[in-house]
């Protein structure tokens, strides 16, 4: 039974069936009550390991400048505070917006369809159990394409995103006289908007300008922002800038590697 902009189901168990599900249930639940001892006790155990390795490291760790590599650290646990810098200009191959920093990210959202449900059971006569489902149809803006063939109503169609969410990262990135590794590169995560104006607009590839207009410092795929409709794109940049980071990790020369406690 379908109505507007939503579809609902209704569902029976008989009395039987409900008792051999529940049948089933005790079964399972008796399995993995059983099953939780050993779990439990490998997860204690991992517990018990990871303090006393932060326990470890805490006494093992020392504090350094970032000025000069002492090689005397090689293999130690070395704790330092700095300007995380790079002189590296990222680029969007594609939209060929450009600035410098440790990461640029492409964040791609689309307007589309998606199915949201709410249940409610009521029990009947003989021991039956009815089960009445709500799909409902709404739109939304996601960052990934929602796969509309699975909705229990056809009919709310979500085309494929022409493009995808992607980012790039500097390959040299210096705290002082240190270089960090491409992993430490990536923890550093706090970035700022892109904000385009008409001229960056304008140096835009035709490919990507067609059909797309300025809106809020990012580009706008569609007829009109204040409207969306299905399949309307919303492109922003975001850039991770030089900043203050402090580092926890085993000093290799002039980089680091992940440190491991007895």
């Amino acid at each position: 039974m379908s109505n507007g902009d939503s579809y609902t189901e209704v569902t029976t168990k008989s009395w039987g069936s409900r008792l051999m599900e529940s049948i089933k249930g005790v079964l399972v639940g008796l399995l993995l009550f059983l099953a939780a001892f050993p779990v439990l006790f490998k997860n204690e155990g991992c517990s018990v390991k990871t303090a006393k390795g932060l326990e470890e490291g805490g006494k093992a760790a020392i504090h350094v400048e970032i000025d000069k590599v002492d090689p005397a650290n090689n293999g130690k646990l070395v704790h330092m505070t700095g300007q995380a810098v790079t002189d590296e200009t990222l680029t969007d191959p594609l939209f060929q917006v450009s600035d410098k920093g440790i990461r640029l990210s492409r964040n791609v959202e689309m307007y589309q369809w998606k199915e949201v449900s709410e249940s409610k059971t009521e029990k009947k006569m003989g021991g039956k159990e009815e089960t009445t489902t709500t799909y409902r149809y709404e739109k939304d803006w996601s960052s990934t394409r929602i796969d509309s063939s699975k909705f229990k109503k056809q009919g709310y169609n979500n085309p494929q995103m022409p493009y995808s969410s992607q980012s790039w990262q500097a390959k040299l990135v210096n705290l002082g006289a240190f270089r960090l590794s491409p992993s430490l590169i990536s923890q550093i995560t706090d970035g700022e908007k892109i904000s385009l104006d008409q001229a960056a607009f304008n140096r835009l590839p035709a490919t990507v300008k067609t059909g797309a207009v300025l809106n809020d410092g990012g580009i706008y795929k569609g007829n009109n922002p204040s409207d969306p409709q299905i399949g309307d794109l919303r492109i922003n940049f975001n850039i991770v800038k030089p900043q203050e980071v402090s580092i926890l990790s085993r000093q290799q020369n002039a980089t680091f590697e992940a440190y491991k406690t007895s």
